[in-house]
């Protein structure tokens, strides 16, 4: 039995995946039968002497030493485990198979794609002496990017019912790999295809219009091949768009990129300015140029894919370089200075043979 099992019903079937704690807050990522969770803590403010209370970590948490704070922890996840297991009725989902479950319970639990991969969020929390199961999105709303309404008519939508999530470790916070379920084909993506999905979850607050951005303009750019495919929008279980596919690039990002050949060097080049010339140069439906910014132009957004093309990625704009004033964020001219930044980290490439080549990610 692994520690974190201890004293938990069928405690075999649980599978830690990570934990963070904090001193108001305690998040566990669990798999428990199959079922991916994200289980909440949050300090209760208002009732000292409550069940929450008594796993997070004391105020005098903060004084202990390094490897004290390591045991201590460890204890709050264990204890917390502990309490939801105590308490399965309140939070548990019917399994995808159950008999006893109705089925709009199970509709709801297959729309939000819970039986595909897709974290469940859970709460439990001291209501009125009691402790319930609670909604979390209002401790996650707080600081975090939440679902949006799509206003991205015409795109394609993928329901989570018809996306697996892989199981493998996410690409970044909030970035996860997936593949399009066998009854998923949607404008032009095939069942089984890879997919990157950027959820809005990723972003603070006040960055949601950067996902909204990120959106609206790989969703407008009609598709080439040196800029990452755009797919379509994830919906929840209400219609709010909280993710974004895009293709899946088995590459090395430019800056980790420490050789290259002369010819590679110029291709790469070509490469880029096209992909810049497409966005810069795309035209209204009245025919007129409407040039659209990449808004993120810097080394780190350009990927070498495996077959050794250069691919420009994250239109979610933002990137601002010293000199520049934020309300010439996410322009052609800003794209200029990091076309530049690029262009002259390709010129100094060393040549095979003067450095180390990083593989492939």
């Amino acid at each position: 039995m692994l520690w974190y099992q201890k004293e938990l019903p069928d405690a075999d079937e649980w599978k830690l995946v990570d934990f963070n704690v904090a001193w108001d807050s305690a998040i566990v990522d669990v798999t428990f039968k199959g079922i991916r969770y994200h289980l909440l803590l949050s300090r209760h403010k208002k009732v000292s002497a409550c069940a929450e209370n008594d796993v997070l970590l004391a105020p005098e948490a903060s004084q202990a030493t390094l490897d004290e704070q390591k045991v201590q922890i460890s204890s709050v996840c264990e204890k917390m485990l502990q309490l939801y297991g105590r308490h399965l009725s309140l939070w548990l989902l019917p399994g995808s198979d159950s008999s006893s479950a109705s089925t709009s319970e199970l509709d709801v639990a297959r729309l939000a794609g819970y039986y595909n991969g897709f974290p469940c969020r859970r709460q439990l929390r001291t209501v009125r002496g009691e402790l319930l199961s609670v909604n979390p999105a209002k401790h996650y709303m707080r600081m975090h990017g939440h679902p949006v309404p799509n206003q991205f008519p015409g795109l394609p939508v993928f329901t989570k019912d018809r996306l697996v999530v892989k199981c493998r470790p996410e690409l970044d916070d909030g970035i996860s790999l997936v593949e399009a379920a066998r009854d998923a084909n949607v404008g032009g993506t095939a069942a089984g295809d890879l997919l990157v999905m950027k959820t809005v979850y990723r972003c603070w607050l006040e960055d949601i219009q950067d996902f909204i951005r990120e959106a609206d303009v790989l969703g407008k750019i009609p598709s080439h091949p040196n800029i990452v495919g755009f797919h379509g929008l994830v919906v929840d279980g209400d219609g709010l768009v909280d993710g974004i596919l895009v293709s899946y690039l088995d590459g090395t990002l430019l800056p980790d990129i420490t050789q290259a050949t002369l010819a590679e060097r110029e291709r790469w080049k070509l490469q880029i300015n096209a992909a810049l010339s497409h966005v810069h140069n795309q035209v209204d439906a009245d025919g007129h140029r409407s040039p659209v910014a990449w808004g993120d132009a810097k080394t780190g957004n350009v990927i070498i894919t495996a077959a050794g093309d250069a691919v420009i990625l994250d239109f979610g704009g933002g990137w601002t370089y010293d000199g520049v004033e934020k309300k010439d964020e996410n322009t052609v001219a800003t794209d200029e200075k990091g076309r530049e930044m690029i262009m002259n980290l390709l010129d100094n490439l060393p040549p095979p043979g003067e450095g180390a080549v990083i593989g492939g990610t």
